[in-house]
């Protein structure tokens, strides 16, 4: 029964814990965004898996897609489980075997993010 005494406070460190990571993870996401933008080079990823999520009262569908691209230089790279929001009229875009804009870093294109506009909607 003392155990349970220190339930509460357990269960309070793991939701700060957890609160404290997201707030990190997205700080450095930004960051690493930032220094992209410094040196960008634009292009366009293949969709090579597309997995839609619920649409919302807003007309905006939540896409988890997996892309592919070359960089200048010829070498592949890939993200999987890309989570993105698109317009839900713009679904039928979004099939595999489509394109969809991709920023990478000049000297290092292993760093790159999908294109997205300012409320998350893709760029075309």
């Amino acid at each position: 029964m003392d155990y349970l005494k220190g339930l509460h406070v357990v269960l309070v460190v793991l939701v700060v814990g957890l609160i404290i990571y997201f707030i990190c993870r997205d700080i450095v996401r930004g960051v690493i965004k930032r220094v992209i933008l410094r040196e960008p080079v634009y292009t366009h990823a293949t969709i090579s898996a597309v997995m839609p999520g619920t649409p919302s009262s807003a007309g905006l569908v939540n896409l988890t897609i997996d892309y592919e691209f070359k960089d200048l230089t010829g070498a592949n790279y890939s993200r999987k489980n890309v989570l993105t929001i698109i317009k839900t009229i713009n679904l039928f875009e979004y099939q595999i075997g489509n394109t969809v804009p991709v920023v990478y870093l000049r000297t290092n294109p292993e760093k790159h993010f999908l294109n997205e506009g300012k409320d998350g909607v893709l760029v075309r």
